[in-house]
């Protein structure tokens, strides 16, 4: 295997792992950010 060869594997590798953290950290930003929107529903009457 050549230089170039290895370069390109190591490459696409780290493009990989960019992909998958990447990825992974936006589920949790997504799951945090459901968790912090939870609303009740409140019925509110204005009598006069």
């Amino acid at each position: 295997m050549n230089d170039l060869t290895a370069t390109y594997i190591d490459f696409i590798q780290t493009i990989g792992v960019l992909v998958i953290f990447g990825v992974a950290a936006y589920v949790v930003k997504q799951m945090l950010f459901q968790a912090e929107q939870h609303l009740e529903r409140v019925d509110v009457r204005v009598e006069e």
